[in-house]
């Protein structure tokens, strides 16, 4: 005898899920809304798998959560957009204001039903597709995108028995607005397990970068070339004055650009909640005064190349000299070993060029410094390659006399309290 058919809904759900969830009463009304207990819901099976490497994910339940606890200190529903859910308790959109109320104790929020076909093991790829159609909302970092792009290539496979044809999986790259070469060393970068380098992805540092970290490219150290020309002399007083200036002029103009939405303008480096991570400013003003300095330095009279891509390149190369200048920038997070630079797997022994800023950038530092081996130390659990912390820099030339301050000052106060002192920082106003 034949099986007896199951009935299905419109949308897909079997009608013995329905009928059970009736009984349970998932979603009840209460106060002109209706609602849901989270202790019901279950995540979607997929949502973790596509979103698992997303950054910024913390970051954003944790505004979200204090938002809830406010509105609900108001006698106001927590959640001003609804989640949606199929029937049984499965989410179908809103798996990051569930967290975020778990993580405050709420213990309803509003819901609705969604009108998406149910989950099914049957058709993954649909399923994935389902899915992503109800997060569009979500910020599109990197990681986002690897972890759509992942999950459609696998559910295609797994649905339909073959890989994804070439012309659908570059429909979905030029979709994703990223590039085959791009995701594949994502995924190596992921491969790895190095959190502090997907970390830096988001911050704007580049993937190519990350990627030669993670696959251990970058260069070894290199000494100082011995018996080249004096780098400090050839930056006369008004070449310094000139590159601060054009950096300071450009990194202001780039605040204060804006992206205009239907709900108003955006600031990338604003630090709202659609903005940039603050390091990916300090990224963008290292390229910033990298290409200042060669500028300037072209205007005077020099053959000059920045780095491109090469593992070996310096920031700035004096062709004809065959001599190198390193550009480092920092944001300024305290004094003593709370503000360091970051070097990379290898550093190189030479000249460079060290900057600090603060978080709003209303204030900068501006050296020039013979740095060596001695000067950097290996992050180890802190992340990818070497740092130097501000304290160390003081200790290894505060009586060699290698460094010139071309804005803002280091220097080490003592007290009654303090007798050994502390390493400070001087910034001064970008505007000065």
């Amino acid at each position: 005898m034949a099986a007896k058919a199951k009935k299905i809904t419109t949308t897909g759900i079997p009608m013995s899920i329905i009928e059970g969830t009736k009984k349970r009463g998932i979603i009840f009304e209460r106060g002109g809304h209706t609602w849901v207990k989270i202790s019901d819901l279950i995540p979607h099976p997929k949502n973790e798998e596509i979103y698992a490497d997303e950054t910024a994910e913390g970051k954003k339940q944790m505004e979200m959560a204090a938002d809830f606890k406010v509105r609900e200190k108001q006698g106001l529903p927590p959640n001003t957009q609804y989640i949606r859910i199929w029937p049984d308790g499965t989410i179908h959109s809103g798996h990051t204001r569930v967290a975020s109320a778990k993580a405050v104790g709420i213990t309803e929020l509003r819901a609705e039903y969604t009108d998406k076909p149910y989950p099914d093991s049957t058709a993954p790829y649909d399923d994935v597709k389902n899915l992503l159609s109800e997060n569009i909302i979500r910020e599109e970092t990197l990681w986002v995108k690897l972890g759509k792009y992942n999950a459609l290539l696998a559910a295609y496979e797994e649905q339909h028995n073959t890989v994804m044809p070439t012309a659908i999986r570059k429909e979905l790259e030029k979709r994703l607005g990223s590039s085959y070469e791009t995701l594949k060393k994502l995924n190596e970068i992921k491969e790895t397990g190095r959190k502090d380098l997907m970390a830096d992805v988001v911050a704007g540092k580049s993937v190519e970068h990350c990627w030669k970290d993670a696959k251990n490219l970058l260069m070894p150290y290199q000494e100082k070339k011995e018996g080249g020309i004096d780098l400090f002399n050839i930056f006369k007083d008004g070449m310094k004055t000139k590159i601060i200036s054009k950096s300071i002029t450009h990194a202001k103009k780039m605040r204060k650009l804006n992206m205009p939405f239907e709900f108003g303008e955006v600031t990338p480096f604003d630090r709202s909640d659609l903005s940039w991570e603050s390091g990916a400013f300090t990224t963008f003003l290292s390229h910033t005064v990298m290409t200042a300095v060669a500028g300037v330095l072209k205007e005077a009279g020099y053959e000059v190349q920045t780095a491109n891509g090469h593992r070996d390149d310096p920031d700035i190369y004096l062709v004809n000299d065959d001599e190198k200048i390193e550009v480092k920038v920092t944001q300024f997070n305290g004094n003593g070993h709370a503000t360091s630079w970051k070097g990379g797997a290898g550093s190189r022994g030479g000249e460079y060029i060290l900057v600090a800023h603060d978080v709003e950038f209303e204030n900068i530092f501006v050296m020039m410094s013979t740095l060596d081996k001695e000067d950097w130390k290996s992050a180890g659990n802190r992340g990818s390659g070497t740092y130097m912390p501000l304290n160390l820099w003081w200790k290894n030339h505060e009586d060699k006399g290698d460094y010139v301050f071309w804005k803002g000052k280091i220097k080490n106060v003592k007290t009654n309290s303090n007798p050994k002192g502390i390493v400070t920082m001087d910034l001064e106003d970008v505007n000065e």
